[in-house]
C-alpha cells in the first residue's frame, strides 16, 4: 500500500438533503442545520502542487442522505483537464462504503459514499471525511525533480496492464473510479507494479455477480521519497504488512496537520473486494505526525473480513 500526503488550504462540503422518507427527513435536516451553522466558519484548503499551477489538493467534510444523490466540489480556479483521485474515507458511519466520483471537468467534480447492497439504510451516511487530489492530465516534475503521471484509462472486471514511461523506480499508484456507466457498488484491485506499469481491474461487491462494465478510472503514478522542505511530498510505499488490523505510518517532515493523505492497495493477496480506510490521524503539535489505516473488506457474501 503507498500513502501519500500533501498540505492543503480550505475544507469544504454540502449536501443535497433527499425527503423521500421520515429518516432521511432526519438526516437532511440536521445536516441542513448543521451546514447553515458552519456556511461562515468552515474553510476550504487548497494548495499548488508546484511553481506553476499543475494542480489542487482539498478535503471534504459531509455527509449522504441517499444513494441517488451525488453532490459537487467546485475548483477555486478552473484547471486543464484535471485526473481526480480521492480517499481514503474516514470511519465515523459504521456502514461500509467507498468514495465514487463522476462529471470530473476543469470546474470541480460530482462525489457520492459508495455503500454496499447490504446497507440497511439505503446508503444514509453519516459525516467523512476524505481528502482529493486533482492534477492536470500529463506528466510533471515537482520542485525536487521527482515525476507525476496523471491519467485515466476504460477498466473493467477484466485485469488489464496500463503502462506508464520514465520512472526508474516503481512509482507509488493511487486510482480512482470516475464515472457511473454501472450503478453496481464496486472498488478496484491492482498488482503487478513495476517501474513500466501496473495491472488493475474493478472488483465488485461479492454479493453481485462480480462481472462489471467499462468504467472511466483515473490514477496518479508518483516517485516515491521523502519531502524536501515542509511543503514536500511524502510519497512512500509499505511492505505487504497491512491488514484488517489496524497499521501506523508515520510520516515525515513538517508538513501542517490538514496534510492531505491519499492512499492505495498496491497488491492484491486477499482475493476478497477490499479497500482501505482512515482510522485515525494524529498530530505531534508541529504538523500531521502518523495515520492508522487498515483494509475494510466488504461483507454482502459473508460476515468473515481477514
Amino acid at each position: 500500500m503507498s500513502s501519500s500526503r500533501r498540505g492543503l488550504r480550505r475544507l469544504f462540503g454540502s449536501l443535497a438533503p433527499d425527503t423521500r422518507s421520515r429518516q432521511r427527513d432526519r438526516l437532511a435536516g440536521r445536516v441542513g442545520r448543521r451546514r447553515r451553522r458552519l456556511r461562515n466558519e468552515m474553510l476550504e484548503k487548497r494548495e499548488l502542487l508546484a511553481g506553476d499551477l499543475i494542480g489542487l489538493s482539498g478535503t471534504v467534510f459531509d455527509a449522504q442522505a441517499s444513494s441517488i444523490g451525488w453532490q459537487t466540489v467546485t475548483f477555486d480556479q478552473p484547471l486543464d483537464d484535471p485526473i481526480v483521485v480521492a480517499g481514503p474515507m474516514s470511519t465515523n458511519d459504521p456502514d461500509q462504503a467507498n468514495i465514487r466520483i463522476r462529471g470530473v471537468s476543469n470546474f470541480g467534480f460530482q462525489w457520492q459514499f459508495d455503500e454496499y447492497s447490504d446497507s440497511a439504510d439505503n446508503a444514509v451516511h453519516g459525516f467523512e471525511r476524505f481528502d482529493y487530489v486533482a492534477i492536470n492530465r500529463g506528466e510533471h516534475t515537482l520542485p525536487d525533480g521527482r515525476r507525476i503521471v496523471a491519467d485515466s484509462r476504460i477498466v473493467s472486471s477484466d485485469t488489464q496492464f496500463v503502462g506508464v514511461d520514465g520512472f526508474d523506480q516503481t512509482p507509488a499508484v493511487f486510482a480512482q473510479i470516475a464515472s457511473d456507466a454501472e450503478y453496481d457498488p464496486s472498488l478496484l484491485r491492482m498488482s503487478g507494479s513495476s517501474s513500466t506499469g501496473f495491472d488493475i481491474r474493478i472488483d465488485e461487491e461479492e454479493g453481485g455477480d462480480r462481472v462489471h462494465t467499462n468504467e472511466l478510472v483515473n490514477y496518479l503514478a508518483i516517485d516515491q521519497g521523502a519531502p524536501v522542505g515542509s511543503d514536500g511530498w511524502d510519497v512512500n510505499q509499505t511492505t505487504t504488512s497491512v491488514t484488517s488490523a489496524d497499521y501506523t505510518i508515520g510520516l515525515r517532515g513538517g508538513a501542517d496537520s490538514d496534510a492531505a493523505i491519499l492512499a492505495f492497495m498496491q497488491t492484491t493477496n486477499g482475493g476478497d473486494p477490499s479497500t482501505v480506510r482512515l482510522r485515525s490521524r494524529s498530530d505531534n503539535g508541529s504538523g500531521a505526525d502518523s495515520l492508522s489505516v487498515f483494509i475494510e473488506e466488504e461483507q454482502t457474501f459473508d460476515s468473515e473480513l481477514n
